[in-house]
């Protein structure tokens, strides 16, 4: 997705449309996804909710639509939402391709074990 939005950003701006594409990268938000999700045989969907609710969600749905309309309105190519997508970015740009290795190891750290 971010391939095709950011080549339709660059698209619209060499042809002179008055179309503005923003991609956005969202961390962690406050929503109920985790609750009406489904998870792989074995996991315990409860904990992984848990987990979700209170480690890996830091900003708030209101929040996350503020920053995007706002980065819309701006005409921005790019935004993240959240502290947490922002250091995966910074991650990302540090460690290159390696990125994906390290962000395998620290998140099965997190994940409950499945049976």
């Amino acid at each position: 997705m971010r391939g095709f939005t950011e080549s339709l950003h660059q698209e619209m701006a060499i042809s002179g449309h008055p179309v503005a594409v923003t991609t956005v990268h969202p961390g962690g938000i406050k929503t109920a996804i985790m609750r009406n999700s489904t998870t792989a045989e074995g996991v315990d969907r409860a904990k992984l909710t848990t987990l979700f609710d209170q480690k890996l969600t830091r900003t708030t749905p209101e929040k996350a639509a503020t920053v995007i309309l706002d980065a819309v309105r701006k005409k921005k190519a790019r935004v993240l939402i959240g502290p947490d997508a922002k250091a995966l970015d910074l991650i990302v740009r540090i460690a290159g391709p390696r990125y994906q290795g390290l962000f395998s190891s620290a998140i099965s750290r997190f994940l409950p074990v499945v049976h």
